[in-house]
């Protein structure tokens, strides 16, 4: 109970910065982007902290996991992680009346759940069901919260202020909330390591960015403004914005 406390206090103090602008204000950013980064220099802050960290531990963990991981046994933990969100995805489909995608992604739950043993193999995939992208920063954002404020947070990593809030539900909609304690961070330590792994092999572009910090932030930007949106096939970097940070 003392851990949901937490959350849930921590996930309300980022609410203010996720709220809807006043009439008045409206019209005066009605030219500005959706995310924006008022809070930089806090940013900047634990952009640093979590770059030491992920140095100093995560890194390192994850270039192990992958050095003693096949990649079938990655993929199927991947697809474990995955099949679990699709319970959140159908919750926020629902909210958003998406009707039809919910149909498919309680249908991919249901499919990889028993036939893909708990989620280990994407069955649906194969049979061409594909997954549907929903969480509750969009469901938020669909609801009229159409700005909102870019934040680094500590291990978290980036995220906004109405995406923070979203963490709440997006918590008590997920399995974990009915397992122990040592289950939890067993699997959310697990799903760390697997999500570096991923992204072992573009650490290159970050190294070519005269402003890291700048680069990571406006990728974020580009690709959640992308989802938000619905267009869910953004999920590369974008070259312009690393040519434009390298000439800085």
């Amino acid at each position: 109970m003392n851990i949901r406390i937490l959350i849930i206090l921590l996930s309300l103090s980022l609410f203010g910065c996720a709220s809807t602008a006043t009439p008045e204000q409206a019209t005066a950013f009605a030219e500005e982007p959706m995310i924006t980064d008022p809070f930089e220099p806090f940013n900047r802050t634990m952009y640093s902290f979590n770059k030491g960290l992920d140095t100093a531990v995560l890194k390192p963990i994850a270039e192990g996991y992958v050095a003693v991981t096949p990649v079938k046994v990655r993929n199927s933990v991947g697809n474990f992680f995955g099949n679990i969100e699709e319970v959140s995805v159908f919750v926020n489909t629902l909210l958003q009346g998406r009707f039809e995608d919910a149909g498919i992604t309680s249908a991919r739950f249901a499919i990889n759940s028993t036939l893909g043993v708990l989620g280990l193999f994407d069955v649906a995939a194969n049979w061409g069901i594909e997954e549907a992208q929903a969480d509750f920063g969009q469901t938020f954002y669909e609801w009229g919260i159409k700005r909102s404020a870019y934040l680094v947070l500590p291990i978290l990593g980036p995220t906004t202020g109405r995406e923070g809030v979203g963490k709440i539900p997006g918590y008590f909609f997920s399995v974990w909330d009915f397992t122990s304690w040592e289950v939890q961070m067993a699997a959310f330590g697990l799903m760390a390591v697997d999500l570096r792994s991923g992204y072992l092999d573009q650490e290159e572009l970050l190294n070519t960015a005269f402003d890291e910090y700048s680069l990571v932030r406006d990728i974020y930007i580009q690709q959640r403004e992308a989802f938000l949106l619905g267009n869910e096939d953004v999920t590369d970097w974008d070259e312009d914005l690393i040519n434009e940070n390298e000439d800085y």
